[in-house]
């Protein structure tokens, strides 16, 4: 099932003519006057994602409280109180001796791993959550270990001792961190930044201000679209959107970086959990109070058919193969949704930053048809076109197999591994550029043909 089609953000007046779609498929229309229902749905698919890291777990518990707010906001009863509960349970039991959280349990700690699981443990805390959480001894651990720390993690080791409340020397640290002769990246200068904003000294902005890129829409966003887990557009932008808040003055800029967030959203949702969790609690705040706004905007729909809209939410069909021209009055934003969605029989295959080919082994020579109750081993090689941090690897295991065993190699970076009926699932801190090869050892059932995805 493949889906093509746009969203925008409408704001003000503004009218704009949508393109013939290429065939004459149903043009799904959805039109949505506040962006409360977007988000809901972004934190529920944050919340149902199988895994459950450390990482995932803090994130988890992130879009749960926002969802809880959520609801709040629109008095209706929020469904997922065992939830939260739980997860902050199961965080407690996850870390190490230190009191910091590495990726999986009884994994080396890792520091935005902690920063992310506290700052989550907080939030349920300062929501009437009881947590387990040592401020005392991660204290005093971090600050014992503050001097072996460098880059990204002592950054990271500051936010922790400021969302800790630490009474320490923050200017001494943060003096020492820029006086350094090393080229930072544009994520630890804006964090740097950040972090002085946090402990109370003063930010100005515009040499940063002057390094935003714009897209096709008009939207605002900093640094480039990379597979690294730091300095990226979404990690840049949100830091950068957190610090011009606090500034004060910007909304007009805040607005354009939170379409931005939307566009990004084009394949339905963000691209990990991670950064959903953070994008979620980051804009929340600024998108109720927008709701609060009075007044209601108008939609005007041509294409077949002739519609205003008044009443949000709405959703129509259209035929396709014709154009669609889209006007919208008001001061409050509309957020506009048109797709078609087609089953594709022959899709082509797909490599982006990462080419993967698998294939079946035995006594390592590629085999095609497999012995019932011999054992064989599936063979996945992926190239790498780019350093990619944190990555999973998921691997389709064929109807008609078993596992040979379920090991917990640690090559190739690997951390962790998981293996359900369906697929192996397989956790990798880092892959730099280059060729790589997973084995997974099966036993087939029966003599045949095996197909790989």
């Amino acid at each position: 099932m493949e889906t093509s089609g746009m969203f925008a953000a409408l704001r003000n007046d503004t009218s704009f003519t949508l393109a013939a779609f290429p065939d004459t498929t149903i043009v799904k229309i959805y039109a949505e006057a506040s962006l409360l229902p977007v988000l809901y749905d972004e934190a529920e698919s944050v919340r149902e994602y199988e895994y459950l890291c450390n990482e995932q777990l803090a994130s988890k518990l992130k879009a749960l409280l926002v969802q809880k707010k959520v609801d709040q906001y629109l008095h209706r009863s929020f469904p997922y109180e065992k939830n939260i509960r739980e997860i902050v349970r199961m965080l407690g039991q996850g870390k190490s001796s230190s009191g910091l959280w590495g990726w999986w349990t009884a994994t080396d700690p890792s520091m935005w791993i902690s920063l992310h699981a506290i700052e989550a443990l907080l939030q349920a805390q300062q929501s009437g959550y009881t947590v387990s959480l040592n401020k005392t001894a991660l204290t005093d651990y971090l600050v014992f270990n503050l001097e072996n720390y460098q880059g990204v993690e002592k950054i990271s080791s500051l936010f922790i001792l400021q969302q800790l409340g630490a009474k320490v020397d923050y200017k001494k640290y943060l003096d020492s961190l820029e006086k350094r002769p090393v080229k930072r990246s544009l994520y630890e200068q804006l964090r740097l930044e950040e972090l002085k904003q946090r402990v109370g000294e003063k930010v100005v902005p515009d040499s940063f201000l002057v390094k935003q890129n714009h897209t096709a829409l008009g939207n605002v966003y900093w640094g480039d679209d990379e597979y690294t887990l730091f300095n990226n557009s979404i990690q840049n932008t949100l830091t950068m959107y957190r610090l011009l808040r606090g500034i004060g003055g910007y909304s007009e800029v805040l607005e354009k970086i939170r379409s931005y967030f939307l566009e990004k959203r084009k394949t339905g949702h963000w691209r990990n959990t991670y950064e959903s969790s953070l994008i979620l609690e980051t804009i929340l705040p600024d998108l109720l109070a927008e709701n609060d706004q009075n007044g209601k905007p108008a939609l005007s729909i041509k294409s077949d058919l002739s519609v205003i809209v008044q009443d949000f939410p709405f959703s129509t069909e259209v035929r396709g193969g014709q154009p669609l021209t889209i006007s919208k009055q008001g001061k409050l934003p509309v957020y506009f949704t048109a797709y078609q969605q087609y089953w594709n029989k022959n899709p082509d295959k797909l490599s982006g930053n990462f080419a993967v080919h698998s294939t079946f082994e035995h006594n390592q020579q590629p085999v095609s048809v497999l012995k019932g109750g011999n054992p064989v081993t599936l063979k996945v090689h992926v190239s790498v076109k780019a350093d990619a941090d944190f990555v999973l690897v998921e691997i389709p295991i064929p109807a008609g197999c078993s596992y040979a065993d379920k090991k917990q190699p640690h090559t190739n970076n690997e951390v962790h591994r998981e293996y359900f009926k369906n697929k192996v699932s397989i956790f990798c801190k880092s892959l730099e550029k280059g060729e790589y090869s997973f084995e997974v050892a099966l036993l087939p059932r029966y003599n045949g043909i095996y197909t790989l995805n």
